[in-house]
């Protein structure tokens, strides 16, 4: 990667990372730039996009905008570590390229954080798949819950906004699209400088985060009020919608999860879950050995990088106090 002057912000730094991105980006910078506050920086990494990404991206003028463009895919983990380890701002806010920020959403994500005390280490705000003012408007995301099984979900995903009473409270952790994070927190859970753990590359990475944030004592605070649009489509177990999936996002999905329980799943709750979480990776493996072969790369990968993950493992489970 390039080497990037390591900066003090005033407050706050936004980072996005694109790949292949046109489709969405305008908005989205459009989107941040128009917010109520303007003391901010917005670092944009594009990872090598074949398309026109880049060129949209050179055709804003704007001083608080960086673009620093990669000659090679270092995907979402190593594009906002890429930011991250060399800025120094008092916050750093995860920007999806395809997300829509309300014109407050940084004004009131940045007053939650202030207001909320200092063992909380993340915010994350209510993400909509559409307009916030339809009728009908449909929750993409409310902040994260962990089940049994190992397995993250978007609190109140896929039901509308009207038939919910959302309110300011802690969760278990932030979905990776649009989470604030603290500094403190994100330098006291960074192994070996790096926040993300770049074997992740793409998925799951903001469930590793949450994760190891919560095993270090840290709070994430979902706040209803601040409100952004994230147009995704998701369906956990449905197999026609993964069928559909490239090959690389499915490897990157099952080593991931493999990862995280190795990493940060003590003995203790292993033996307490054991019956929830081993026939879900029984299933997943009988799954892929008769139909998607090709993710069998996953198992491929974590056997490789085992001594890497057990020393992961053993710095996670020495600092935890949770």
């Amino acid at each position: 990667m390039k080497d990037l002057e390591r900066e003090k912000m005033n407050s706050l730094v936004i980072s996005i990372v694109t790949w292949n991105s046109a489709k969405t980006i305008t908005e989205c910078i459009k989107s941040v730039l128009a917010q109520s506050v303007s003391d901010f920086q917005l670092f944009i990494v594009d990872n090598n996009s074949l398309d026109n990404t880049v060129e949209i991206l050179e055709s804003f003028n704007d001083s608080r905008i960086k673009l620093f463009k990669m000659n090679e895919n270092f995907g979402f983990c190593g594009g906002h570590n890429y930011v991250i380890s060399n800025s120094e701002s008092d916050y750093v806010l995860l920007v999806n390229p395809d997300i829509l920020l309300s014109p407050d959403y940084l004004e009131k994500v940045i007053a939650t954080i202030k207001s909320s005390g200092n063992s909380v280490g993340t915010v994350c705000g209510l993400l909509l798949q559409n307009d916030p003012s339809s009728p009908g408007v449909v929750i993409d995301s409310a902040g994260l819950e962990i089940t049994n099984s190992r397995i993250m979900k978007m609190r109140h995903h896929g039901e509308r906004r009207n038939t919910v009473t959302l309110k300011q409270t802690e969760v278990f952790g932030a979905d990776g699209a649009l989470p604030l994070y603290n500094r403190v927190m994100i330098r006291d859970v960074s192994i070996d400088g790096k926040f993300f753990d770049e074997m992740f590359f793409a998925h799951k990475e903001d469930w590793d985060v949450s994760w190891r944030s919560h095993l270090y004592g840290w709070k994430t605070i979902f706040n209803p009020d601040c409100v952004a649009v994230h147009p995704r489509y998701f369906k956990p177990g449905n197999i026609k919608v993964r069928s559909k999936i490239k090959s690389e996002i499915k490897v990157h999905s099952v080593k991931n999860q493999l990862i995280l329980l190795l990493k940060n799943e003590s003995l203790l709750s292993f033996i307490t879950n054991c019956i929830f979480i081993i026939p879900r990776q029984v299933l997943i493996l009988l799954y892929i050995m008769l139909f998607e072969r090709t993710s069998l790369e996953a198992y491929r990968f974590v056997i490789k990088n085992l001594p890497l993950i057990i020393k992961n493992r053993k710095i996670i489970q020495k600092k935890r106090v949770l």
